[in-house]
């Protein structure tokens, strides 16, 4: 495993592991992840993620990962039970990790709406969105048109923000 590009010295997949398990209202989910590589560190090692199904309350996910490992990550992720409604869409403008597969529901671009979605419980969503750059998930969230999805479905009242 490889260093983060976060300031702490956990590894993307350890990170994922205590992210996920800490804001996920169903962690046990977590379990039936699947590890993507995403991309490259700057010291050219492969930087591994965490694809957590759809399932219990987790209604969409999504990973940000570069050229090469497309392929391979759409061929792991192909089963359209736990990964339904897969999608690739290339982000612009061009970023480091040039492309975000999604499955599931459409998110919307809205931290809150869309950590509902990805299935996070109360105190998840709120750790969620202090962590999200305003607009930063717009790239997840075109329903192919370009036009920004809304989350009509909201979260359900025993997982939803206050």
């Amino acid at each position: 495993m490889t260093p983060h590009a976060y300031p702490h010295a956990r590894t993307s997949l350890d990170w994922d592991y205590h992210d996920l398990r800490n804001r996920l209202h169903g962690p046990g989910l977590i379990q039936h992840g699947i590890r993507i590589t995403t991309g490259r560190t700057g010291g050219h090692q492969p930087l591994h993620r965490l694809a957590v199904p759809f399932g219990d309350n987790r209604r969409a996910g999504f990973l940000a990962l570069e050229d090469y490992a497309v392929h391979d990550a759409l061929r792991l992720l192909a089963d359209p039970v736990r990964f339904p409604h897969l999608t690739l869409r290339r982000r612009e403008p061009p970023m480091p990790h040039p492309y975000v597969i999604t499955w599931g529901a459409p998110l919307p671009t809205d931290p809150a709406e869309a950590a509902c979605l990805l299935g996070y419980h109360r105190t998840g969503i709120k750790e969620y969105v202090a962590y999200a750059v305003p607009g930063g998930l717009a790239y997840a969230s075109s329903n192919g048109g370009g036009e920004e999805v809304s989350a009509s479905s909201g979260c359900s009242p025993d997982v939803g923000p206050d």
